[in-house]
């Protein structure tokens, strides 16, 4: 059986772009950086060499985290839910989800359960994937990409949560259901 793509929500932002932000900024230092050692006489003759490879790893060691990150989806394939958050991959049986069901929640109003604290995974404005603690103790995988319209899953077999911004919930409603 082929799987199923359960497409995710988009946030209206870029998780790439805040990304490339951020190390922009990180690069904007290290220049500045180069230019204050630059303009003063240093002592030592590495010095100059060395603040051009720092800005250099700066630039490139995002490039993996960027294509991790893009990777991250969800998927139904031979009874599993298969969540793939950038970071790692969680299976869980539709078997085990089937007795608490699938519940849209807004985050905003349920504020029990926002990530707290993350365990495994990256966090950016538009985009929380990995394990993280919820604030009402619960151990999570998230796939959040907006925190309008999250589907939120219960597994007491391995208790875990699952919280999910699906752009269709009901197709994994659905295939909970059977």
């Amino acid at each position: 059986m082929s799987p199923i793509d359960l497409p995710l929500q988009s946030s209206g932002r870029k998780p790439v772009i805040s990304t490339l932000l951020i190390i922009g900024i990180f690069v904007v230092i290290a220049v500045s950086v180069l230019f204050v050692v630059l303009r003063q006489q240093p002592a030592d003759p590495k010095v100059v060499p060395m603040v051009i490879v720092f800005i250099a790893i700066l630039c490139i060691v995002p490039i993996p985290i960027i294509r991790l990150i893009s990777r991250a989806r969800a998927y139904v394939e031979n009874g599993e839910l298969v969540m793939v958050t950038g970071v790692g991959k969680k299976n869980i049986a539709l078997a085990n989800l089937r007795r608490h069901g699938l519940t849209v929640v807004d985050l905003n109003q349920r504020t029990s359960l926002i990530p707290r604290w993350r365990l495994w995974g990256a966090s950016m404005p538009g985009l929380n994937a990995g394990w993280f603690k919820l604030r009402n103790g619960e151990k999570a995988v998230c796939l959040i990409t907006a925190q309008n319209r999250v589907s939120y899953l219960r597994s007491d077999a391995d208790n875990t949560s699952l919280l999910l911004s699906l752009e269709n919930p009901d197709t994994l409603k659905a295939l909970i259901e059977r």
